[in-house]
Order: structure tokens, then sequence, then C-alpha cells
């Protein structure tokens, strides 16, 4: 029932959200009212000297005044209570969402896209008048000593990497076990409190907590876009409003400059940098099992290691990013193909159609010559035979009449053979040149497919 929950908060939490970003300026009111509220309390704690009051009178506007201030500094904060508890079910609801989802079976992609959904979802943290964010708001590093609680998110020093790691139980000694989120499969690794680092729990506003953010050129660590590691890196450019991600240029040897060009990370996945040395240990087995497991190394051997599994990365990286635009180049090629071959039955289609409209036509013009051929053979017939009617009521015939009479018809019917023929011939003529049309067309068409 999750998702109808949350889709059924989504405009609450939406009309919410932007009473938050406005929330400055009720704030500045509250701030004012509170103050009232305490110089009225002040007064009204002060003991009265019995001293003769100076008889002064009594302003009733004013008094209006402070009775009005008093009843909208009660409802400003009620009205800010309600919105909080609003905001705390709206932030619970998106975190019951989110590990709902990552419980399931996730492709690489729907991983990559629900992190950063999840990152957008990070509640804004609004700081009351004279106060001071708490830890894990923005750039706020937790101290220490603050504990994790179950179901945290954090990132991970695990195999000589920081990764995005989840608590899923604490030990009695203080260590915690985490699980990769990339790999649920793979065994809980166990770490002491200074490998581990805390996800921020509420974004800063760049306005109202400029100390709350990262300056430029801070060194951090923040989770490399479309991955689960954090990585080293410099902070090119702060959030300019409270939606804004970071830029960071990441730390890469294979660039000339020895950084990566910019690239936006939210704020729930930009840390505070820490460089450590310590290897993690894997849940399970007895201490000289593991001492055993993990030889001691030098510095200068832990240094070449870390630069080949960097180089390493480097040429999986490459390699993936390579596949993907051969991939992208061999879809596109499918796509282009698919759509030659779709217009290319379009054409014939309508060759087909065009043609049968043709013979259809030519049918019917031949039909329509036939019949007036007809017709006009029928009525010189009817003539003919009312001249022969008439002459033989007048009397004798000449000879040269009479073989006159006779040509006629045979001429008539020789003019009609003929007419027929040259008909034929036309038809013929057109068919031949429709043919020789098509066969242009289709060569310039397999010459295009070949191109």
């Amino acid at each position: 029932q999750l998702p109808k929950i949350v889709e059924r908060h989504e405009q609450t939490a939406g009309a919410i959200h932007r009473c938050v970003e406005v929330s400055g300026v009720i704030n500045k009111i509250v701030f004012h009212l509170q103050r009232v509220s305490k110089v009225v309390e002040v007064e009204k704690e002060e003991p009265v000297e019995e001293q003769p009051e100076p008889s002064k009178p009594i302003d009733p506007i004013e008094e209006k005044k402070k009775e009005l201030l008093r009843e909208l500094s009660t409802l400003g904060m009620g009205q800010v209570a309600k919105i909080k508890r609003l905001l705390k079910r709206i932030e619970e609801l998106n975190e019951e969402y989110f590990r709902a989802n990552l419980a399931t079976p996730l492709a690489r992609h729907e991983l990559m896209t629900l992190l950063a959904e999840q990152a957008l979802r990070l509640p804004l943290y609004v700081t009351p008048v004279g106060e001071f964010p708490p830890p894990r708001v923005g750039a706020i590093t937790a101290s220490d000593a603050y504990k994790l609680s179950v179901g945290d998110y954090c990132a991970a020093f695990c195999e000589d990497m920081w990764i995005l790691g989840e608590v899923k139980s604490i030990a009695d000694n203080g260590r915690y076990e985490i699980r990769d989120v990339d790999d649920s499969e793979k065994p809980l690794t166990i770490l002491a409190r200074r490998r581990v680092i805390p996800l921020p729990q509420y974004r800063a506003d760049p306005v109202r907590d400029a100390h709350a953010i990262f300056p430029v050129n801070a060194w951090i660590l923040a989770l490399y876009p479309q991955t689960t590691v954090f990585y080293k890196g410099i902070v090119e450019e702060p959030p300019k409003s409270a939606t804004d991600p970071y830029k960071v240029s990441f730390d890469d040897a294979t660039y000339p400059s020895g950084f990566s060009p910019p690239l936006e990370v939210p704020q729930r996945y930009v840390l505070a940098f820490r460089e450590t040395a310590y290897k993690p240990r894997e849940k399970g087995g007895d201490k000289s099992e593991r001492e055993a497991a993990v030889p001691e190394m030098s510095k200068e051997e832990m240094r070449e290691q870390k630069a080949a599994e960097r180089e390493k990365k480097r040429l999986e990286k490459a390699e993936e990013t390579k596949q993907q635009k051969i991939m992208e180049k061999e879809r596109k090629k499918a796509e282009k193909a698919e759509m030659k071959e779709q217009k290319r039955e379009e054409k014939m289609r309508e060759k087909e159609r065009k043609k049968k409209e043709k013979a259809k036509e030519k049918k019917r013009l031949a039909k329509e010559r036939r019949m007036l051929r007809k017709k006009e053979a029928a009525e010189k017939k009817e003539q003919k035979k009312t001249e022969e009617e008439e002459k033989e009521e007048g009397g004798s015939k000449d000879e040269a009449a009479e073989r006159e009479v006779e040509e006629e018809p045979r001429e008539e019917e020789e003019e009609d053979e003929d007419k027929e023929e040259e008909d034929e011939k036309e038809e013929d003529e057109e068919e031949e040149e429709e043919e020789r049309d098509d066969g242009e067309e289709e060569e310039k068409d397999s010459t295009e497919d070949e191109m």
C-alpha cells in the first residue's frame, strides 16, 4: 500500500515544500512575535512597585494592536508546528518508499535512478531564527562520538575504497555491520566508527545557512555519478539555491590537470574528506584468522596497491564506456535501417496504389471509348438505314451511288480498327514507360540503401 500512500500525499507534499521555500518570511514574523511575547511576559513577571503611577491616558488602539499581535503569534506558531508535523510524515513516507524499492531486486540503472531520486527527496532544514543548524545538515559533519542507528546510510571504508552502505546492526563493542548497497549478496563488513561517515539527513539552504555549505576549493568525498563509490574531489562551484547540486572535480591522474571535468553531485552524497589506511574486517572468523587473511603492508606497498586498483577501475570504466558507445552506435544503426525499410515499404505501397489507380483509370477510359465507338456505329447504321429507306421510296439508284454506299461501311470499319490499334499501342507504350520509371526508382532506392 506504500506507493498508493505516497501518490495520495504528492499534492500535499508539493504544497508543503512550497510553503517551506517561503518559510523565511514566516520565521521572521514569528521571531518578531516571539520578541513581543517575551516583552509582554517580562512585563507580567516584573513585580509591581507600590509607587504612585503617573496617570497616562491608555491608548485603546495600541492595546488592540498588542492583542492582535499576541493572537497572530499564537496562530503562527500553531501553523508552523502543523507544517513541521506534515513534513516529518512526508519524510517518513519517502524513507519507507526508498527502503521498499531497495529491498526488491533492481537492475544497475534502476538502482542509480533510485539513488538520484532519493537525493532529490532529501528534506530541507529550515533553521529557526537565532539558532544554528545541527550536525548532519549539509556540510556540518557529525563528531566521532556520534552514534549511527540501524538503517542509517553512510560512506563506509571497505576494500580500500569508500562505498555507499547501510548500517544493518551494531555490535556490543560499538562496531558497525555494513551492507554494500550495490551488492546485497556480499557478506556484511564489520567496521569501526572512524571508517564510517554518516550521510546528511537534511539539505542546507545556501541563502540562510551559507556556513553549512562546502566552499569553493574544499576537499571532499563525493559519490561519483552512476556509481556507489565515493572519491576524493574538490568543490568547483557550491549550490546557489536549496535545490542546486555541487559541481565537483574528482581527483583523476588520467587528466593532464589531475582532475576530471566538473560533475554535478547532490548535497546528500557530498561529505567532508577523510583519509584512512585501515583495513576492514569481514564478519566471521576469529581474530587470528582475520589477521592471517589481512597481512600487514608497508605504506609504499599500500600506495602501489591503491594506484593499481585505481588504474584497474579506470580501465574498467573506459571499457564500459566504450561498450556503451558501441551499443549506442549499433542501436542507432538498427533504428536507421528500420526507418529506411519502413520508408521503402511505404514507397512501394504508394507505387502499388498509384499503379492500381492508373490501371483502373485506363480501363475506365478504354471502356468509355469503346462505348462511344459503339454508339457512333449504331447512329451511323441507323442513319444509313433511314437513307436507304428514303432512297427506296424515291425510286432507282445510280451505280456510283450504290458503290459509294457499299464502300462507306467498309471504310468506317477500317477506321474503327485503326483507332483500336492506336489505343492498344498507346496503352502498351504507357505500360512500358511506367515499368521503366519503376525500375529507375528501385535502382535509386537500392543505391541509397547501399550508401
